[in-house]
C-alpha cells in the first residue's frame, strides 16, 4: 500500500483509504498523514489486513466515478470480513481527493472527515447507499462561506 511507512507512524485511530498516489500526496501535505492509496480499484483482503494491524477504523474516499463507487462498496465488505470498521467520505461535486482539496476548505479544517459517515454493509441495497452517502450533513456540508480559505 502506498504511504503506509508514513501513515503507520502517525496512524491514531483512524486511516484514510484512496486510490491513488496523487491522493495521498495531496492529503499528506494538507495534513492527514494517515492516508494510505490501493493503487487503484483492485482492493485485496490482504489490504485488509494490513490496514487492521494499524487501525480499527478506514475511512474510504475513492473516486467519484463508477468504477471508484463498485469499488467502496467491494472494499467494505473486505474490511468488514477481517474485522476493520469502514466508514465511507462522499466528496461533494469533485472527482477525487486531490481535486477536493485543490478546491476547498479541507486543507483548513478536517471536520469533514471526522463528521464522516457509518453505514453498513448489510441491510442497504446500493442505490440506497449512494442516496446515503451523497446526502450532505449539517456537519459536512463545504459551504461557500467556508471557501474564503485560499488554495494551495
Amino acid at each position: 500500500m502506498y504511504a503506509m511507512n508514513f501513515a503507520k507512524s502517525c496512524c491514531s485511530k483512524q486511516m484514510i483509504l484512496v486510490e491513488g498516489n496523487i491522493d495521498v500526496i495531496s492529503l499528506h501535505q494538507a495534513g492527514f498523514c494517515n492516508t494510505v492509496a490501493a493503487l487503484g480499484t483492485s482492493f485485496t483482503e490482504e489490504q485488509a489486513r494490513l490496514l487492521g494491524r494499524y487501525t480499527k477504523e478506514v475511512v474510504i474516499t475513492l473516486d467519484a466515478d463508477a468504477a471508484g463507487e463498485k469499488a467502496t462498496d467491494r472494499a467494505m465488505k473486505i474490511l468488514d470480513g477481517v474485522g476493520v470498521e469502514a466508514r465511507v467520505l462522499r466528496l461533494p461535486e469533485c472527482k477525487d481527493p486531490d481535486e477536493y482539496i485543490k478546491s476547498s476548505a479541507l486543507r483548513a479544517s478536517g471536520h469533514c472527515l471526522r463528521a464522516r459517515s457509518a453505514i453498513s454493509n448489510t441491510g442497504f441495497t446500493p442505490q440506497q447507499r449512494r442516496s446515503i452517502l451523497t446526502r450532505p450533513t449539517a456537519d459536512c456540508n463545504i459551504s461557500k462561506s467556508m471557501r474564503r480559505f485560499s488554495r494551495a
